[in-house]
């Protein structure tokens, strides 16, 4: 039974569209701030819109089969679900973003599954694809003009060594530059006139201007994965393959050129994206992938735990070259290893099997150009974590089920209550989405207000407790207050206890710090050296020479405790002498 009548809007077309929307005002999003670290805001805006779109769909479409992969994301979901049950999670409510995400991956699964006309759908999917690189560009092309124009328009980063659009993280805008490139190149694929086919891909020359003022290298090698699934996969004439790889090829140096030649012209400090191959920033990447062979080697089975790597890297800072704390080790395999184990890997098989299965050279240019797309996510996704984030989760979820053959039939009663259900989880998620958006902003501003010094402690205290309890949002609680709590004896076993939660999470050297003094006041002097040590060689030991003298200031006017803690830490600065900044 249909709930409305789809006549007059074709439901699979609405609801690619709205994918398309929740990844273009995701990507664009302006609104970066915290206390979350992993961006939360654009992610929930970018699920407002996906989730109006599956609510529709499922409102008038049939569910008649599902595919291999929607049975991987439910393994996926069981798996993240089993978490708090063989390993320790700090905020398990959190978890409630994370499996809403994957039920979100598996309703999208099915969409495509049961969608007719696929190469419409992707065809509509590319043409916003490469609107939302375009777009980036022009954002970035104002940052560096410095147009001022309303925040919510353009993100504010003046001053800053690289310029990136609204993405607020460069690499991320090199990756939307090289899906754009790669959706340009499928465009012009359906283009039989040779010239034609060369026009389609003269933005490339913008997008690479783009990429250019990134300066990002990874960006590089994403572009060239581009080129090369064109070269490689597509099935055209020799002459217009020919012709149209070497425009767009061309096209792509002489943007790259320009966009590094405006970035350092702008900023003398600025390093090009092709200098920066060499530079420590290889290093940290190496660290983390030490810091997840170790943590996996430790938990083999069940690994440290869903979201918990950050928690890990503290624990095992003392064992590696240097602390440089992510939560995430920037690789995805790897990642998954040491949270989840064996079990978290044995749930990647599926997926590797759909890519392997599907793939021989004599794809279609549909197919080549979901391969070439999901090559520069896999890609990207070796280097960074952009699977970890909904707004570019659900474009792979997209492109994995586009390829995806293998179905099962489900029977009409199987298939209505698989209908019902997530037709009602989608309209759920819609107003949650909107009701989370609301309650970040709110825990936003008190966030920045703890942060300002012309406020009173008694009007942050008010801000904070004048803030609504919220499910799923209990972390960013306690390190609003964390932040705000003295450091005195007052209630020291609560302000200890608190402490440990936040450092399961959350990270800088300021907290570290924070977190030292509080368990020096309640008399856990192990517990605070061992932090003390940990911020010291936290980030490159950039600020160890600064935490030795506040240590030694604290030891000439302070008691028995802030002395011991000086010795000791004095000393073992000296037996380490390379790890903390004295050679």
């Amino acid at each position: 039974m249909k709930i409305l009548n789809s006549r007059s809007i074709e439901p699979n077309t609405v609801l690619i569209v709205m994918i398309g929307l929740g990844y273009l005002f995701g990507a664009l999003n302006t609104f970066h701030r915290y206390p979350s670290a992993d961006d939360m805001y654009p992610d929930l805006v970018a699920i407002m819109f996906v989730s109006i779109g599956l609510a529709y769909w499922y409102a008038v479409s049939y569910v008649k089969t599902i595919s291999l992969a929607t049975i991987a994301w439910v393994a996926i979901f069981g798996l993240i679900a089993i978490q708090p049950y063989i390993n320790p999670i700090t905020y398990p409510t959190g978890l409630i973003f994370d499996l809403s995400v994957i039920l979100t991956c598996i309703a999208i699964s099915i969409y495509i599954t049961n969608a007719a006309d696929k190469i419409k759908l992707f065809n509509i999917l590319t043409v916003i694809i490469v609107s939302v690189g375009v777009l980036t560009v022009i954002t970035q092309i104002a940052q560096y003009l410095e147009l001022d124009l309303p925040p919510y328009l353009l993100y504010s980063n003046y001053g800053s060594r690289r310029i990136y659009g609204n993405i607020s993280q460069p690499n991320q805008a090199a990756f939307i530059l090289a899906l754009s490139t790669g959706g340009l190149l499928y465009l012009s694929s359906l283009c039989k006139n040779i010239y034609k086919s060369s026009l389609i891909v003269l933005p490339s020359f913008l997008l690479a201007i783009g990429l250019g003022l990134s300066a990002s290298r990874t960006g590089i090698i994403l572009m060239a994965i581009a080129i090369l699934g064109y070269c490689l996969l597509f099935k055209l004439p020799a002459k217009i393959k020919v012709i149209t790889a070497s425009a767009c090829t061309t096209l792509l140096l002489l943007g790259y050129s320009v966009g590094s030649y405006l970035l350092l012209d702008n900023n003398s400090a600025a390093v090009s994206g092709a200098a920066r191959i060499t530079n420590t920033a290889l290093d940290s990447r190496w660290v983390l992938q030490q810091q997840a062979w170790l943590f996996f080697q430790e938990n083999p089975l069940t690994g440290v735990g869903w979201g918990n790597l950050m928690k890990a890297s503290l624990d095992h800072a003392q064992q590696l070259s240097f602390f440089y704390s992510n939560g995430h080790s920037h690789f995805f395999i790897s990642n998954i290893a040491a949270e989840t184990g064996i079990i978290g890997l044995l749930a990647l098989c599926p997926f590797a099997y759909i890519l392997v299965k599907n793939f021989d050279f004599k794809l279609s240019n549909f197919q080549a150009a979901v391969y070439t797309l999901l090559a520069i996510f896999i890609a990207y996704s070796s280097s960074e974590f952009p699977l970890w984030l909904p707004r570019y989760l659900i474009i792979f979820v997209v492109l994995l089920s586009f390829i995806d053959n293998k179905t099962f039939e489900l029977s009409v009663k199987m298939g209505q209550m698989v209908k019902y259900v997530l037709l009602t989880f989608s309209i759920i998620l819609a107003l949650g989405s909107v009701f989370y958006q609301i309650n970040y902003r709110a825990y936003s501003k008190v966030f920045y207000a703890i942060a300002e010094p012309s406020f009173s402690y008694q009007e942050k205290e008010d801000r904070l407790l004048k803030l609504s309890p919220v499910i799923g949002f209990e972390q960013f609680y306690d390190i609003l207050f964390f932040h705000m709590m003295s450091e005195d004896i007052n209630n020291i076993e609560y302000k200890a206890q608190l402490t440990s939660k936040v450092l399961n999470n959350t990270l800088s050297y300021n907290i570290l710090v924070r977190s030292a003094n509080i368990y020096l006041l309640a008399d856990d002097k192990d517990t605070a050296l061992a932090l003390y040590k940990n911020a010291c060689i936290f980030n490159y030991s950039q600020y160890c020479d600064q935490l030795a003298i506040d240590l030694s200031d604290r030891a000439a006017q302070g008691n028995d405790n802030s002395r011991w803690i000086n010795l000791r830490f004095q000393q073992w600065r000296q037996d380490n002498a390379n790890r903390t900044g004295l050679q």
